[in-house]
């Protein structure tokens, strides 16, 4: 029973980012104080935060 309830769980995530990911296209200017400023879809930066704060709370869990 649990593992039905985990793969509903990541079915309704997995959905709820892609349509994130296709409603929020829209590129955007990263500034990183360089030279070239790249423009990059605002659904990539939301997901890389997620990715870095995913493995930051991992690296903290992991030495404590």
């Amino acid at each position: 029973m649990s593992r039905l309830i985990f793969w509903l769980l990541v079915l309704v995530l997995s959905l709820v980012i892609i349509v994130f990911a296709v409603l929020n296209r829209e590129p955007v200017e990263l500034d990183l104080w360089v030279y070239q400023t790249p423009f990059i879809p605002v659904f990539v930066l939301v997901l890389i935060g997620i990715f870095i704060g995913f493995l930051w709370g991992g690296l903290v869990a992991w030495f404590s």
